[in-house]
């Protein structure tokens, strides 16, 4: 079973999130680290577009390109745009000035992902943008699901990234990129003990799925993903379960440390001054 029917439901694409001051301060760091020679970009993964239909009016960019999987994401995105997989992309080498990658890598499978990590340095020229979370703790976002009982991130994360991840993301590149600047932006709160206290609940209990969230191994969806998205426009979120406010409770009651959220990586093909905007 594979997690297509989670990337083609329509609100998850619809559902706002690049409002958030987060995400607002995310896009902002992006476009500062664009070098002002790019002419043309890809955005790999673009989802719905958040990203390249902010660039369709920037100067002297040309050619804002998008390319995803899902068609569902894909039907909001206003510009070049094609349906394609990150290990697959249908494009010549070297095609593009900027080659984009945000929020795209912690979710492939591991031939998918090495294979992605080979397709963007092939199709990019000069740059290449990498967006990740930063020190993201996986295990402490698993659930579980009710039906098969298997254990998966909430996020349908698979991997985390650090300093040395990012310093090394290309390193086993023919065509290797430099890392010439990170930026780190967004706030996540860690909380200490949180991810042993859940696996302590879930063992007292069964199991429930959060919105959206669609079980990789058998299928199995929330009532959200359930309903057809013709009816999107009616659903409206469960209250929260008695787990779930005892988890609100826990949290405020835990000790706790902020970290940034996400980290941006500008990498270049050669080392010369990008001329940053």
């Amino acid at each position: 079973m594979s997690d297509k029917q989670y990337y083609e439901n329509d609100r998850i694409w619809a559902s706002g999130f690049e409002h958030s001051l987060d995400e607002i301060e995310r896009l902002r760091a992006i476009k500062s680290l664009i070098a002002k020679e790019v002419t043309s970009l890809l955005d790999v993964g673009c989802g719905n577009g958040h990203f390249v239909n902010s660039m369709l009016r920037t100067e002297p960019i040309g050619r804002v390109c998008g390319v995803d999987r899902s068609r569902s994401a894909l039907s909001l995105v206003k510009t070049e745009k094609y349906e394609a997989s990150a290990d697959n992309l249908p494009f010549k080498d070297n095609e593009f000035d900027l080659v984009c990658a945000f929020e795209v890598l912690e979710h492939l499978p591991i031939a998918i992902y090495e294979q992605a990590i080979r397709e963007i340095t092939r199709v990019a020229k000069k740059h290449v943008l990498i967006s990740v979370p930063f020190q993201e703790n996986i295990r402490s976002e698993l659930i579980s699901c009710p039906k098969c009982f298997c254990a998966f991130n909430r996020s349908y994360h698979l991997r985390s990234f650090d300093s040395n991840t990012i310093e090394g993301l290309f390193g086993d590149s023919n065509n290797k990129p430099l890392l010439q600047e990170t930026k780190f932006c967004g706030t996540v709160r860690n909380y200490w003990g949180l991810s042993w206290l859940k696996r302590l609940v879930a063992g007292f209990r069964t199991p429930t799925l959060p919105p959206n969230a669609v079980c990789p191994h058998c299928g199995y969806a929330s009532k959200q993903v359930e309903r057809s998205a013709e009816h999107a426009e009616e659903l409206t979120l469960d209250p929260p379960s008695t787990s779930q406010r005892v988890g609100q409770l826990l949290r405020g009651m835990l000790p706790s440390s902020t970290q940034a959220r996400w980290v941006i990586a500008h990498y270049t093909f050669d080392q010369v001054d990008s001329n940053l905007q």
